[in-house]
C-alpha cells in the first residue's frame, strides 16, 4: 500500500527562512491585545487610529477560522497563536483578512482584537491550538497533548524554532483527552513502554495493574491522584474495552456530505462506538459550532473519510492540519452519482484499506474501478427530524396554497439536479391562475453566478418561487414539513437525502425512478418518475461527456403532480406509507448495527493477526 508523506520536512523547508523575519524588530515582539497600550501601539504602527465600536461576532469567527483555512499561514507563521509570534500574525489579519476573505475593512480591526484577547487567556499559551494544526507537531511528539508528552513537547518547540522565554515555561498542558486516551498516546509515542498484560487487564474492567505501573513510572511524568480516579472510572465503566472509530468529515459546511457524517456519528454511537471527529475545511462562511469540537487527532485504530469521491486521503490530512497515525486502518466513504466512475479515481483509494458508498447504485459503479479492495455499500440511517412545521409566512410563502418543494445545494452539480426540468413539469401540470405553488430553496446561489441567475429568469418566467439562503437543518426541517409535496426530478443521485428525509416527514413524494433514490422509494412509497438515459454532454465536471444520466419525463412528472393535488387523501396516505417504510429502511439503528459488524470484524481481523 502507498505511505504518507513525512509531515516534518514541511516544516524544516521552511523554519530556517522563516526564523530571521519572526525574530526580527517586530516579529518576535509579545503582542497582549489584553493590555489596552499594547493594542493602541499595534494599531497605531498599521495606520489604525483605534477599535470602533464592539466586535462584530462573524468577523471575529473569520478571524478563528483563518488558521483552519489557510494552511501556508500556518506554515508561514507557525507560532502565530503563541506570544512568539502573534503580532506578526495578528499584523497578517490587520493587513489582509478584508480583501482575501470578504470582510468588511472597518469591522477587522475589533474582529483581530477580539480574537487575540481571546488567545491571551488561553492558558496553554496558543501551544495546545497550534499543536493540534500542525502535523509536523504531532509526529515529533505524538504524546504532545497529554501530561505524558507536554514536556516533551515544550522542549522540542524551543529546539526547532529557537524560541524560549517564561511564556513556553509558563504554558500548561491542557485537559484534551480522556485518560484512557492519554495512555493509549503515550504507548503510541512510547511503544517501548506498553505492556500487553497492563492494556489486556483494563479492558476487562481491572485498573489495578495499570495504576501501579503508572505509580512506579520514571520514564514519563506521574500523574496525580485525582487523574489516577479519573483512569480508575474510565476502565471500571469499560472505556478501554468499547470500540472506537475516527471520522474526517466535511463537519462545518451545509451540505449532504455534513449530515451523512453527522447520521453515520449517530448511528454508530447508538451502536456503543466512541468517535473522535476532525473537520476537513472547506472555505465556506461558517458560524456553526466550536472549532474544537472537531479537532480530534487520529486516536483509534480505524478512521473513516466521509469526502466526495476521488478524494485521495493524502490530499486530506495535510489542509486538515492532521498527521496521518502510522498502522491506522482507513476506509474512504465515498459518494457518487453516476453509473460511470472515473478510471483516473481508482488511484486515489490507493491508501484506504476499503471503500464504503451510501448506496448500491454507488457502489456499484465504484466496483467496476476499484477492483483490489472491498467497497461495500453502507446506506447511512437518518433520524426521524422534528416534523413541526414553520408559518409560511416565516419562510416568505403565501398560506393557502398547495405547496411543492425542492431543496439543492447550487455548488452540488445543479445540472444533475435538473431544476429547468422541474419547473417545465410544473408548468405543464398546473395553469398560472391555480392556487399552487413550486418553492425551489436553494443554498449557496452565489457559488456558480451564471447557472443561478439562469434559475432565477426561468423560475420568475414561471411564477416560481426561489429561496436563496442557508439554513440551519431545524430550519429547513420546518419548511420541509410546511409543504404538501416533496419533488425530484433528479438526473442521479448517490444517495438521495432529501427525498429520504421528506419520506420521513410523511411526504407524498415525486421523484425520478433512477439510481439511489430507487433503493427506498418504489411505487408503493412514492410517485416514480419514467426516464430515458442521455449523455451527459460536455461541460458538467466532474462527469465524463460520455457517461449517462437520466432524463425525466416531463409529462409523467406532471401528471403525478396533478394527481397530488387532485386526490388529498390518496396522497396523504401515500406519505404515510413512505414514512413507515422509511423508518424501517433508513433506521439509524439498523444502520448502526451494519456499521457496527462491519468495523467489529476489521477490529478482531486485526487483533488476531497482532497475536
Amino acid at each position: 500500500m502507498a505511505t504518507f508523506p513525512n509531515p516534518l520536512a514541511v516544516t524544516r523547508r521552511l523554519a530556517g527562512r522563516a526564523r530571521a523575519w519572526w525574530h526580527g524588530p517586530t516579529g518576535g515582539a509579545d503582542f497582549d491585545a489584553t493590555d489596552p497600550r499594547q493594542v493602541a501601539s499595534f494599531l497605531a504602527a498599521h495606520g489604525v487610529a483605534a477599535v470602533a465600536g464592539p466586535a462584530d461576532p462573524h468577523a471575529v469567527n473569520v478571524a478563528r477560522r483563518v488558521w483552519e483555512l489557510r494552511q501556508d499561514l500556518r506554515q508561514a507563521f507557525p507560532l502565530g497563536l503563541t506570544p512568539a509570534q502573534r503580532r506578526a500574525y495578528a499584523g497578517w489579519l490587520l493587513t489582509y483578512a478584508a480583501r482575501e476573505f470578504g470582510l468588511a475593512p472597518a469591522s477587522v480591526p475589533a474582529a483581530v482584537i477580539a480574537y487575540f484577547r481571546e488567545l491571551a487567556a488561553d492558558p496553554s499559551r496558543g501551544l495546545a491550538q497550534s499543536y493540534l494544526w500542525h502535523p509536523e507537531w504531532q509526529a515529533a511528539v505524538p504524546h504532545g497533548l497529554t501530561r505524558f508528552g507536554w514536556d516533551a513537547l515544550r522542549r522540542w518547540v524551543a529546539v526547532e524554532y529557537n524560541v524560549g522565554g517564561r511564556w513556553l515555561k509558563a504554558a500548561r498542558c491542557p485537559d484534551r483527552f480522556a485518560p484512557w486516551d492519554e495512555v493509549e498516546l503515550l504507548w503510541q509515542a512510547r511503544p517501548d513502554l506498553r505492556a500487553a498484560d497492563l492494556a489486556a487487564a483494563a479492558r476487562v474492567g481491572n485498573p489495578d495493574p495499570l495504576l501501579r505501573w503508572l505509580r512506579r513510572q520514571t520514564a514519563v511524568p506521574r500523574p496525580d491522584s485525582r487523574w489516577l480516579d479519573r483512569l480508575a472510572g474510565a476502565i471500571a465503566a469499560g472505556i478501554p474495552a468499547a470500540p472506537a472509530v475516527n471520522m474526517l468529515a466535511h463537519f462545518r459546511v451545509p451540505c449532504g456530505l455534513q449530515e451523512e457524517a453527522v447520521q453515520l456519528i449517530g448511528s454508530l454511537t447508538g451502536a456503543g462506538f466512541r468517535v473522535a471527529r476532525r473537520d476537513l475545511t472547506v472555505h465556506y462562511p461558517c458560524d456553526c459550532d466550536d472549532p474544537a469540537d472537531y479537532a480530534d487527532p487520529e486516536l483509534f485504530p480505524i478512521t473513516i473519510t466521509k469526502t466526495g469521491a476521488g478524494r485521495g486521503l493524502d490530499g486530506l490530512y495535510p489542509p486538515a492540519g492532521l498527521t496521518p497515525r502510522p498502522g491506522v486502518y482507513r476506509i474512504a466513504a465515498w459518494s457518487w452519482e453516476l453509473e460511470q466512475f472515473p478510471a483516473e479515481y481508482a488511484a486515489k483509494a490507493a491508501l484506504a484499506n476499503e471503500v464504503w458508498t451510501p448506496s448500491e447504485f454507488c457502489a456499484t459503479a465504484v466496483r467496476k474501478v476499484v477492483t483490489d479492495r472491498p467497497v461495500l455499500a453502507m446506506m447511512p440511517g437518518l433520524a426521524t427530524p422534528p416534523a413541526a412545521p414553520a408559518a409560511r409566512e416565516a419562510f416568505g410563502l403565501q398560506p393557502g396554497r398547495f405547496l411543492f418543494l425542492f431543496l439543492f445545494d447550487m455548488g452540488s452539480a445543479p445540472e444533475r439536479k435538473n431544476f429547468p426540468g422541474l419547473i417545465r413539469a410544473f408548468r405543464k401540470a398546473f395553469r398560472p391562475d391555480e392556487p399552487v405553488d413550486l418553492v425551489l430553496k436553494v443554498s449557496r446561489g452565489e457559488a456558480i453566478p451564471a447557472e443561478y441567475d439562469a434559475l432565477r429568469r426561468a423560475a420568475a418566467a414561471a411564477g416560481v418561487t426561489v429561496v436563496n439562503r442557508v439554513m440551519t437543518r431545524a430550519e429547513s426541517f420546518a419548511l420541509m414539513a410546511a409543504c404538501d409535496c416533496y419533488v425530484s426530478l433528479h438526473r442521479a443521485e448517490g444517495f438521495g437525502l432529501t427525498v429520504a428525509e421528506a419520506m420521513l416527514l410523511g411526504k407524498p413524494v415525486v421523484a425520478t425512478n433512477y439510481s439511489a433514490t430507487t433503493e427506498f422509494l418504489t411505487a408503493g412509497t412514492g410517485l416514480p418518475v419514467d426516464y430515458r438515459l442521455v449523455p451527459v454532454g460536455s461541460n458538467h465536471p466532474p462527469y465524463a461527456a460520455d457517461a449517462v444520466w437520466a432524463e425525466p419525463d416531463e409529462d409523467h412528472a406532471a401528471a403525478h403532480m396533478r394527481w397530488v393535488v387532485d386526490h388529498p387523501v390518496e396522497a396523504r396516505a401515500l406519505g404515510a406509507a413512505a414514512k413507515r417504510h422509511a423508518e424501517v429502511v433508513l433506521s439509524p439503528e439498523a444502520a448502526g448495527r451494519r456499521m457496527a459488524d462491519r468495523l467489529r470484524t476489521i477490529l478482531a481481523d486485526r487483533a488476531g493477526a497482532a497475536s
